[in-house]
């Protein structure tokens, strides 16, 4: 993980809310289907990624300020438009978030806003902080770690192959 310059993101009238943004209050906006127009999102660590690029931001309302309201801590997976198979990873990971909708904010974590176009290049999904990464502390014996590891790589190649089969993926 790395600390990112200070960078506010803003959103697109495409950018749409899937799931409202606990602790933000975007008036009648603030419901699934909506424009996210007045989101803004702090980016602040970067924690990685390989198709996309995981970073941890504080999500906010335009007009506030970003150093000193209280914010919604979110991660925002950053796709760059440029890359063929990311604009396929994306398209699938939003497809498959909307086809697993009553297991979000349960089993996986929520998936509040998509945009397939933010100036720069790249579409963005932001989805529920659920915390410190897998490998921070959470096993503290390594060979439970490396099994859950294993597990987690086994589960998201057999959802990928799921996914696909039953017409899912877009």
């Amino acid at each position: 993980m790395f600390e990112l310059p200070k960078t506010i993101l803003l959103l697109e009238g495409r950018s749409k809310i899937n799931t409202p943004i606990p602790g933000l209050k975007l008036g009648r906006e603030n419901q699934a289907g909506k424009s996210a127009k007045d989101l803004r999102l702090l980016l602040q660590d970067a924690i990685g990624g390989s198709y996309s690029k995981f970073v941890r931001a504080k999500a906010f309302i335009a007009g506030q300020d970003p150093e000193t309201c209280t914010g919604t801590s979110v991660i925002v997976k950053m796709y760059d438009l440029y890359n063929p198979k990311a604009i396929l990873k994306y398209k699938k990971e939003v497809a498959v978030y909307k086809h697993l909708s009553s297991l979000q904010g349960t089993h996986i974590p929520r998936l509040y806003v998509s945009s397939d176009h933010i100036d720069g290049g790249y579409c963005i999904v932001v989805l529920e902080d659920c915390g410190k990464e897998m490998n921070e502390h959470l096993f503290k014996d390594p060979a439970t770690k490396e099994q859950a590891k294993k597990a987690l790589l086994e589960i998201h190649q057999f959802g990928g192959s799921c996914t696909e089969l039953s017409g899912v993926a877009t």
